[in-house]
């Protein structure tokens, strides 16, 4: 056990973790000021319930926190010592400031998830906006076996400029 907590992967994630914690952190205060509002406070239903529900939001992303990093866990667990080396990403290509790039995996810690590149069977990319603006981009895994992995890329505009690139690299090292 000691040594999933000493890869940099685990800890790559750990510090997501530990964001997604801050934010649910936030989200009990946003939800108590949201049902304090509501007990003190007549009319302006709109805001009471937006505060109740923006709360509600921040408590899902720390929960969704808590499971991803009990999965990695458990990944980490059915990998032998040598495969979990491989798993470094100090010493991993970082491509987009979302995915690490190793000779076997891709590991995506914003997402707490990592995938041999055999596994891959698609990637596609969606964009995400408003009002006709766009303002970021998820990148969509379709795996083999296993359920599609999907995760904003923090560097959208040159993913959205490299996709085919980018896709064409992941596929090719696929088939190797």
């Amino acid at each position: 056990m000691d040594d999933i907590k000493d890869n940099s992967f685990y800890k790559a994630c750990q510090k997501e973790n530990g964001k997604s914690m801050a934010i649910a952190i936030a989200g009990i205060a946003v939800l108590a000021a949201g049902v304090l509002f509501i007990i003190a406070v007549r009319g302006l239903w709109v805001l009471k319930i937006a505060l109740v529900g923006f709360g509600l939001l921040m408590l899902i992303r720390g929960y969704e926190a808590v499971k991803g990093m009990k999965a990695v866990k458990e990944d980490l667990d059915f990998l032998s010592p040598a495969e979990r080396a491989q798993l470094d990403i100090n010493a991993a290509q970082c491509r987009f400031g979302t995915f690490y790039l190793t000779q076997k995996y891709i590991l995506i810690p914003a997402a707490f998830t990592f995938f041999e590149y055999s596994a891959v069977q698609d990637i596609t990319a969606v964009s995400y906006g408003y009002r006709g603006r766009q303002n970021g981009l998820m990148a969509n895994f379709e795996l083999f076996g296993r359920e599609p992995v999907s995760v904003a890329v923090k560097e959208w505009g040159s993913f959205q400029a490299n996709m085919g690139d980018f896709r064409q690299e992941i596929l090719a090292r696929s088939q190797a």
